[in-house]
């Protein structure tokens, strides 16, 4: 079993207002607004890495440009001859080149582990419950019926799984039994 899960799905509810009819997020996960206070803020680092980006394009489009405007106007516009310049002039856009770099690198990171700390490799989740029926033929089956994995904690979910299970159990000529388990489907 894998399983994966975002708790954080909108920053806020403004944002979450502004990106529904562009994203098409459902009307639920707007009215929830949720806020990305466990989550780690991988996304700022992509922007401040394209921002770095620019800037280095730019830095080296203005120094490379004042410096080819200078020696015509200085020199002449003969192409044949050759220019040498001071190394220093390649630091901006040097020194922008690796911090764009460095940012990005700890926003992959921050992705990762974002990512990684999302995923279920089937060992469960103790805050997830999840309600099995068996079988009127083998009473030893565990069918699934539902997983409850809402962002209100175990006590939550505890308590719907077993409202469930009861609801379900009452219902007249009911012959196979239905239960909870904490985590999420196993076989």
């Amino acid at each position: 079993h894998f399983g994966f899960e975002v708790p954080c799905v909108v920053p806020s509810r403004s944002l979450g207002h502004a990106l529904a009819p562009v994203i098409d997020l459902p009307v639920e996960i707007v009215k929830q607004s949720h806020h990305l206070t466990n989550c780690p803020n991988f996304l700022s680092h992509f922007f401040v890495s394209l921002g770095l980006d620019l800037l280095q394009y730019f830095a080296k489009a203005v120094v490379w440009g004042w410096v080819q405007r200078y020696i015509e106007k200085k020199f002449s516009t003969d192409t044949s001859k050759s220019y040498t310049v001071a190394p220093w002039l390649n630091w901006p856009a040097l020194g922008l080149f690796w911090a764009k770099l460095s940012v990005m690198l700890v926003a992959y990171v921050l992705l990762f582990l974002f990512v990684l700390t999302r995923i279920d490799f089937g060992e469960g989740n103790p805050e997830y419950e999840t309600l099995y029926h068996n079988s009127v033929i083998d009473h030893k089956a565990r069918i699934h019926v539902s997983t409850f994995d809402s962002n209100n904690g175990a006590v939550t979910n505890k308590e719907n799984c077993a409202n469930a299970e009861d609801l379900l159990q009452m219902q007249q000529g009911t012959k196979i039994r239905f239960w909870c388990e904490a985590g999420r489907y196993k076989k």
